[in-house]
């Protein structure tokens, strides 16, 4: 015979929290107000952090703030494929062409090609992490 378990507390407690988050209550709307405010430091702070070449990546950086039964959420986010090796850093490593043919690139005004080059390895620049001290206010 299965065992059934209920759990009216939790159901009601979130139902309250709930409630509480979707009232007009102006401790909830100062809340919401403090977290937009901190959202739009923290995107601002990590697009005049980035590193620029392009702007590309600057352009990315994106934030949203979501508010549901179970709380209130500040996302910061880059989504580009090399995003997170700008923000951690790369070891030094070698680079080939993913086709087999040459990487073609320019030094000063002359164009070179090469069957693989050496690349030192980047720097770490934590521009998303770095903005969480925003939010210990």
């Amino acid at each position: 015979m299965a065992t059934t378990y209920s759990f009216v507390e939790v159901k009601l407690y979130h139902e309250e929290l709930r409630r509480f988050l979707n009232t007009d209550s102006s401790d909830v709307k100062d809340l919401w107000k403090w977290l937009e405010k901190q959202k739009r430091l923290a995107l601002v702070g990590a697009k005049g952090m980035v590193g620029v070449k392009t702007g590309a990546l600057r352009q990315n950086i994106s934030a949203s703030h979501l508010g549901n039964s179970t709380g209130q959420y500040v996302t910061i986010m880059a989504d580009k494929p090399y995003a997170l090796m700008h923000h951690e850093g790369t070891k030094p490593h070698w680079i080939t062409p993913n086709d087999g043919k040459m990487l073609r690139f320019t030094r000063g005004s002359a164009v070179v090609y090469r069957q693989r080059v050496y690349h030192p390895g980047t720097k770490a620049n934590p521009y998303l992490r770095s903005q969480l001290i925003h939010f210990r206010g």
